[in-house]
């Protein structure tokens, strides 16, 4: 399995787990595609959205996630994580202060898997909502990946998201075959 196959698995698992929990329901994650993109498709991609949710992953200016989704899955996961049950397109700082909780508590639970299964050590912090003109900014001028996600809450919603790394994230691009490189014999002193 590759790198990037393991981390898919990690997050869809991990992120699986925290919902269910702190939304006492069943919980379907998944991570339909990943695919390559520059920094000017982000106009494209953000233009499905409203709110953006920035985090870090690393001590580097470039090591950044943008999620991308729809206010009604901000209300959705919210007002489930206190019982409510209704949702609507507008979302106050109550929300989104919820909502950033759940984005610490899904990537938390990542943390320790991906150090044990990929040797990567990841810190996922500074969650916070941004403006789309700020996403951008913060995404830099490197290749991009666009991770197309989908999560369904039976009975109440099934909604995209879209998380944006930069590509490589974590260092899970594909690995590339290794040419072994011939190291020359020295000639030994005792030869004639």
């Amino acid at each position: 399995m590759s790198k990037k196959d393991q981390i898919i698995n990690i997050f869809v698992e991990n992120w699986t787990s925290v919902y269910n929990t702190i939304l006492g329901r069943d919980v379907q994650i998944s991570i339909d595609s990943v695919e390559k993109k520059k920094p000017g498709d982000l106009d494209e991609i953000w233009s499905n959205f409203h709110s953006f949710v920035s985090l870090s992953y690393g001590d580097e200016e470039s090591q950044r996630i943008v999620i991308a989704l729809k206010n009604k899955l901000v209300s959705i996961i919210s007002n489930l994580m206190i019982g409510l049950d209704t949702f609507k397109d507008e979302i106050t700082a109550d929300d989104r202060d919820a909502f950033e909780e759940a984005v610490n508590q899904m990537f938390s639970a990542c943390q320790v898997p991906i150090k044990e299964s990929l040797d990567l050590d990841m810190k996922f912090r500074n969650i916070a909502f941004v403006e789309s003109g700020d996403a951008t900014t913060l995404m830099g001028d490197g290749d991009l990946e666009a991770w197309n996600c989908t999560i369904n809450l039976p009975d109440v919603a099934q909604e995209n998201f879209v998380m944006v790394t930069p590509r490589g994230f974590g260092a899970v691009e594909e690995e590339k075959e290794e040419i072994p490189v011939e190291t020359p014999i020295e000639p030994s002193a005792a030869a004639p």
